[in-house]
């Protein structure tokens, strides 16, 4: 499946038939929402506290190279992971209660 958010349409991401089936529901014909949890962990508190670090995250869909400061390390239902950008996270995530 691919993925994007409606205000941000160049901003679209793949994610595994059966990740998206248990993460995502379908409102209506070509509009979803995630209702699973993202859990997610600061890149630089796994690698030792330095935000200038390039880390290589293996992700389902091949290896991304990223700034620790900038990203979260952001775990899936079946145990995937990627890295999540922080800016983003911070505008559209909200903590689970």
């Amino acid at each position: 499946m691919l993925v994007f958010e409606l205000d941000r349409p160049n901003d679209a991401w793949p994610v595994d038939a059966e990740i998206f089936d248990a993460s995502y529901e379908m409102l209506e014909p070509g509009i979803c929402v995630k209702r699973a949890l993202t859990w997610l962990v600061p890149l630089v508190d796994v690698t030792g506290g330095n935000p200038d670090r390039m880390v290589a995250v293996h992700t389902l869909e091949g290896i991304e190279t990223v700034r620790a400061g900038d990203f979260y390390l952001a775990k899936g239902v079946q145990g995937e992971i990627w890295p999540y950008p922080k800016k983003k996270a911070d505008e559209i995530m909200k903590p689970a209660e």
